[in-house]
């Protein structure tokens, strides 16, 4: 006999408002029995029990509800019952799995992502972090670009044991940042590879060449020994040797690592690589040679050259002395092959005094792209007018002071600046690039017949009935303004030559003298005797302009680079007392600063302002930051908005953001998301169907949207519409997301009925 369902649930109200509980669930039960789908009943039980502290039997109860919604579909009605469970007991990892799943069927990854993250708290407390592994993975399936998050599973493989685990996601990882140009991280994971894989050469030779890059010698020479520690046979080590000796200008040692590559090309039977390494030993001796003894271990020689900071010093055995003056080698002297290739890093030479030197360059590029960033266009120039009269050629050099002009103006600057880009080009043979920069002084100067000749007869091809000579730069000569002299402006008339004559510095050994013999071209050169060492000084430098720039550093914020000044100067100087009192505030101040921070972590200590304020004064200041036609900030922000759920802000800046054309499609992308995410379902449909008319989306996105429009109409219990997208979603790619199983929710509930 059917039971009366109304009958039924007119019983147990009496028994609720008489506070009978366990009468009226008696009551209810009596409808799931006959149907075990009443999801409505169920939830009623289930509040009941909980009325009556049953936790364990109200959690049963409400599970049962959550699974059906599931089954049906209704997955926004399931992450409701899953909340309620939570707020019974918060301390169910399978029920944050379920509400995370339930997320990720919605398509609100970040909501999964939290209780994927609530389940680590738990493991974490617990100390059970091997279980954390396997939902972090989780995450990394839903946001397979979160370094953070990957580091932290690369860090939980290594603890845990698993070494190579560890290894291989920190090498994932480091090719990610790689590719996507993100250095400073890449740096550091793999710097944290060779910390766990010591003994790994291929992780020690990229850290190498990086530092090289870099001009720190100190730090690649380190890297290097380790390496030549693990395989002193290894050719890209001693290649990688000889080189930053080269560029230390360390000549005599540069040539022990090239005669001990010289050995082992020998020994390896690879004839035309020992024939290349012969010729660049030639060309900095000047000496042929048959074999090559190494009359020192280059162990000790690398040993024996790293500095404290990274600069140049003389052999302490046999001593090499630079001559007093630069030999060019002619052109019919050899040259070095290219192969095996020899890193191109810049020369590694440090300050021996407070003037600046080549080595100098890259710290001061970066500085200079600091001043830039933060508006200080004086002190840029200042630091290009160094950087260009220590090298004229230096490319990035010229490129951003041709943007500092720009911004100013400032044309008749420029036509000297793009002909000195174009110049450089052109004695790189990139014939492409040294067009643009022609064109641009065209446009400019639409007299300009050097420059319109020129682009000419590049263009026609006619390199060969250009000048003879590539025209040299001319040296800077900036005035107080920043401004290059108007009459240095030069005037290209190139041809494209012969590599240009290197000029270098070269020594021969004598081995019965500790003398040093120039090698010299011209016969009728004298030579020059070797001059007595000076002994060092005792400093009177004032400092004044590292003292200014460390103030810079500490007024942006930028500590540790401030830090790095002081450290820089008490070396040179222990007892300079600014330098002293400066450095102790500041690293007094960082760590009272992280003690303060582990206090509050460690007692939960809170904040008194009231999130409401602190929110509105951030909005001030990054309106007040940020240019109103900067897209991608806005674009930025609104996500930063958005990930706070702060909706109606996020949507404001993505509206913003959308005055440059390219932030169009994303930024309707993200607000249509924002409106998924409130459940202002029809909003979401609209802008995704505005959005499938665009032409210039592509194939994944289309999909995306088709995707997100069934999601939608799905939610709204619309089925026949969620099915009309998705199924063109399941047509073009089968395998896409979670389609199959949402069709088949679909169907399944649509059989029932």
């Amino acid at each position: 006999m059917a039971v009366n369902k109304d009958k039924v649930n007119q019983e147990a109200t009496k028994y609720i408002q008489k506070g009978q509980y366990d009468k009226a669930i008696k009551e209810l039960q009596k409808i799931v029995v006959e149907d075990p789908d009443d999801v409505r009943t169920i939830q009623k039980i289930a509040e009941l029990y909980a009325r009556m502290g049953d936790s364990k039997s109200a959690i049963e109860n409400y599970s049962k509800v959550a699974d059906v919604y599931t089954k049906q579909g209704f997955f926004l009605k399931a992450v409701a019952i899953y909340k309620n469970i939570l707020k019974i007991d918060a301390s169910r990892i399978d029920i944050y799995d379920k509400l995370a799943q339930a997320y990720t069927l919605l398509g609100i990854v970040n909501e999964a992502i939290n209780q994927y993250n609530s389940i680590i708290t738990i493991y974490e407390k617990n100390a059970n972090y091997r279980d954390s592994i396997a939902v972090i993975k989780k995450i990394l399936e839903l946001s397979p670009n979160d370094i953070l998050m990957r580091m932290k599973l690369a860090e939980l493989y290594y603890r845990e044991g698993m070494n190579q685990e560890a290894i291989e996601e920190y090498k994932s990882t480091a090719q990610f940042l790689k590719e996507n140009n993100r250095f400073d991280e890449y740096l550091r994971v793999i710097e944290r590879l060779c910390a766990i894989d010591p003994e790994n050469i291929e992780h020690l030779i990229e850290m190498a060449e990086i530092y090289v890059s870099r001009g720190d010698f100190t730090t690649s020479m380190q890297k290097l020994q380790q390496a030549y520690k693990i395989n002193p046979k290894e050719p890209r080590v001693l290649n990688l040797i000889a080189d930053v000796f080269r560029k230390n200008n360390q000549v005599v040692n540069a040539v022990a690592a090239y005669k001990e590559l010289l050995n082992i090309y020998t020994q390896m039977g690879k004839t035309r690589e020992a024939d290349g390494i012969r010729r660049i030993i030639v060309t900095l001796t000047g000496k042929d040679i048959t074999s090559a003894p190494v009359s020192k271990e280059l162990s000790s020689r690398m040993t024996d050259s790293i500095p404290s900071q990274p600069i140049s010093q003389p052999l302490k055995s046999k001593e090499f002395r630079p001559v007093s003056k630069e030999i060019p080698i002619s052109s019919s002297a050899p040259k070095p092959v290219s192969e095996p290739s020899v890193s191109k890093s810049i020369p590694i030479a440090g300050k021996k005094d407070k003037q600046p030197t080549v080595a100098d360059i890259p710290r001061m590029l970066t500085e200079t792209d600091v001043y830039l960033k933060y508006g200080l266009k004086q002190k840029a120039v200042n630091h290009l007018k160094t950087i260009l009269s220590l090298d004229p050629e230096n490319l990035d050099g010229h490129l951003k002071f041709a943007t500092i002009l720009e911004s100013e103006n400032d044309n008749e600057q420029l036509i000297s600046t793009y002909m000195n880009i174009a110049n450089i080009y052109l004695k790189r043979e990139k014939i492409e690039e040294a067009k643009k920069y022609l064109l641009m002084v065209i446009e400019l100067d639409p007299l300009n017949e050097s420059a319109k000749n020129t682009f000419d007869m590049l263009s026609q091809g006619k390199i060969e009935e250009l000048s003879d000579e590539i025209v040299e730069l001319d040296q800077y000569q900036f005035q107080d303004n920043g401004k290059a002299p108007a009459e240095n402006k030069p005037d290209i008339d190139v041809e494209i030559a012969d590599e240009p004559e290197e000029v270098i510095e070269v020594v021969a050994e004598d081995k019965g003298a500790e003398e040093v013999e120039v090698i010299s071209i011209d016969e009728k050169q004298d030579k020059v005797e070797p001059s007595e060492e000076t002994p060092p000084q005792e400093s009177t430098e004032n400092f004044e302009e590292e003292l200014e720039e460390a103030e810079f550093f500490i007024s942006q914020q930028l500590i540790d680079d401030a830090i790095e000044i002081y450290k820089h100067i008490l070396e040179k100087e222990p007892d300079h007392p600014v330098a002293k009192a400066k450095l102790k505030e500041l690293t007094q101040g960082e760590q009272k600063a992280s003690e303060s921070i582990d206090e509050v972590m460690k007692n939960g200590g809170s904040l008194d302002i009231p999130i409401e304020q602190i929110l509105s004064e951030s909005k001030k200041q990054l309106s007040k930051m940020i240019d109103a036609n900067d897209a991608q900030a806005h674009f930025d922000l609104g996500c930063a908005y958005k990930d706070m759920g702060l909706y109606d802000e996020a949507i404001e800046e993505f509206k913003t953001s959308m005055q440059n054309e390219q932030k169009e499609i994303p930024a309707l992308n993200m607000i249509a998301t924002i409106n998924l995410e409130r459940q202002r379902y029809t909003d979401a449909i609209s802008i995704f169907k505005k959005l499938l008319n665009y032409d210039e989306i592509t194939d994944e996105q289309r999909l995306d949207f088709l995707y997100q429009i069934g999601n939608a109409y799905l939610r709204m219990n619309d089925k026949g519409e969620a099915l009309f997208y998705l199924n063109k979603v399941l047509k073009q790619n089968p395998n896409y997301r979670n389609i199959k199983q949402m069709m088949s929710l679909i169907q399944s509930d649509e059989k029932k009925k």
